[in-house]
C-alpha cells in the first residue's frame, strides 16, 4: 500500500473485511480504548442492538509509533477514526484511514487529493471485522 501510495498506483479508496490485514487492528492500542469506550458506555444494558460509538478518535502520534512496535499494519494506518456499531450479538468495527502526505508527516505539511496529483495524494483504506460480545 505504501508504494502504492508514493507512487500513486492502485485504487484511491480500499477495504478490507474480515482478513488478516483487517484482524491486524484489531489489538491495535487505539481500537482497544474505543472497544473499552464502548463497553463502559453500554455497562449494564442487557440488550446492545443498535448501541453504538462513532467517531472515535484514533490519535496515534509519537506514543503510537512506539505502542505499534513491528506491526506493520498498524504502523501504516497511524491516526485513524474508529466506529463500532451492534447488532445485538456481534461488535462490528470500521476503521477509516486516510493516508496523505501530511498524515505521513504526522499532521505537518500540504495534503491533496488524487485526482489533482496522484503520487502522494490522498487514499483512503477501511479495516472492518467483527467480533462476539463479550
Amino acid at each position: 500500500m505504501f508504494y502504492d501510495w508514493v507512487t500513486g498506483n492502485g485504487p484511491n479508496t480500499r477495504t478490507f473485511n474480515n482478513d488478516n490485514v483487517a484482524l491486524a487492528m484489531k489489538d491495535a492500542y487505539r481500537v482497544k480504548k474505543a472497544r473499552e469506550y464502548f463497553y463502559d458506555k453500554y455497562v449494564g444494558v442487557s440488550n446492545l442492538k443498535g448501541a453504538s460509538v462513532t467517531n472515535y478518535s484514533g490519535k496515534f502520534g509519537f506514543m503510537g509509533l512506539i505502542r505499534a512496535g513491528f506491526n506493520p499494519i498498524e504502523q501504516y494506518v497511524g491516526s485513524c477514526t474508529i466506529d463500532i456499531t451492534s447488532d445485538g450479538e456481534s461488535l462490528n468495527f470500521s476503521v477509516w484511514n486516510n493516508t496523505s502526505f501530511k498524515s505521513f508527516f504526522y499532521g505537518f505539511g500540504p495534503s491533496w487529493d488524487r485526482s489533482s496529483f496522484r503520487p502522494g495524494g490522498n487514499m483512503i483504506q477501511y479495516y472492518q471485522w467483527s467480533e462476539p460480545i463479550r
